[in-house]
C-alpha cells in the first residue's frame, strides 16, 4: 500500500490520504459501507451545520 505526503500543503491538512483499501479487505474481509459521495455529503453537511463556529476559528 503506497502512501505519500505533500509538504507544501497547509499545516491543518490531513498529512496522509489513503484511498486504496484492497490490502485491508484482502487481510480482513472488511469493506467500507459508505461511498465517497456519502462521506463527502456528511463532511459538507457538518461544515454547513458548524459554519459559524468555523468562521471564528478560520479568520
Amino acid at each position: 500500500m503506497a502512501t505519500a505526503s505533500q509538504p507544501e500543503t497547509n499545516p491543518v491538512d490531513v498529512p496522509y490520504y489513503i484511498s486504496d483499501n484492497s490490502a485491508v479487505t484482502a487481510a480482513t474481509g472488511w469493506r467500507p459501507h459508505l461511498s465517497m459521495t456519502d462521506i463527502l455529503d456528511d463532511v459538507f453537511g457538518w461544515l454547513r451545520e458548524h459554519r459559524r463556529e468555523l468562521e471564528v476559528i478560520l479568520k
